[in-house]
């Protein structure tokens, strides 16, 4: 990582960083659900990029977890709740402590929020923000900036997505550092001028 004093801005990734994550839990109850593993840290099906990119509703992404439930002999219907359910269980608790954290580093730094995400996740991470803090908006206010993927038709690692926070804020990409757990999304940051780290840590342990 770049010496503290070159970093003016800090773009964080949400889920391994703020939001503890775990995988294991989505791809074990999807496959119990629709007899299929669609899902993974380092890969998944097309429709689910688009779901992140805002390209398909909720709706129609339940209605592709049916057809594929379908295709391998699951009996139908499967109410929403289920598959709901079923794709938010890697979605466990944001710790306060980083939370407080990230205040202290919000006083010293411009910092922004970068997440892949979807609409059935976001509704349910505000559920747990609000569980949190309060609000999601609270936690929102935190960052200069908040981007979440499906909101704004763009998502990690195109760098096209590092490239729209720099444009929109007037930052300077050499003197801006990534933050993100998963290293396939620090390529495209790299490539459009950002810093980067990969968080192999707790992000409380850095220093700025």
């Amino acid at each position: 990582m770049a010496d503290n004093r070159s970093i003016h801005n800090i773009i964080f990734d949400l889920g391994g960083v703020f939001l503890n994550l775990d995988f294991s839990l989505t791809i074990t109850a999807l496959q119990k659900l629709i007899g299929v593993e669609i899902y993974g840290r380092h890969h998944q099906f097309e429709f689910i990029d688009q779901f992140e990119m805002g390209l398909l509703s909720a709706d129609d992404f339940r209605s592709e977890i049916r057809m594929l439930a379908s295709a391998s002999g699951v009996k139908l219907p499967l109410p929403d709740q289920n598959i709901d359910l079923a794709w938010n269980a890697m979605l466990k608790d944001l710790p306060l402590k980083r939370i407080e954290w990230l205040k202290g580093i919000s006083s010293k730094k411009r910092v922004f929020l970068l997440s892949n995400t979807n609409e059935i996740h976001k509704l349910a991470f505000d559920e747990i923000a609000t569980k949190t803090i309060g609000s999601i908006k609270a936690f929102d206010e935190i960052f200069e900036g908040a981007y979440y993927s499906h909101l704004i038709g763009l998502r990690k690692p195109n760098p096209d997505i590092y490239k729209y926070i720099v444009d929109r804020h007037g930052l300077d990409a050499h003197h801006t550092l990534f933050i993100d757990d998963t290293y396939s999304n620090l390529i495209g940051a790299e490539a459009a001028g950002l810093m980067v780290k990969h968080l192999t840590e707790d992000v409380t342990s850095l220093v700025f």
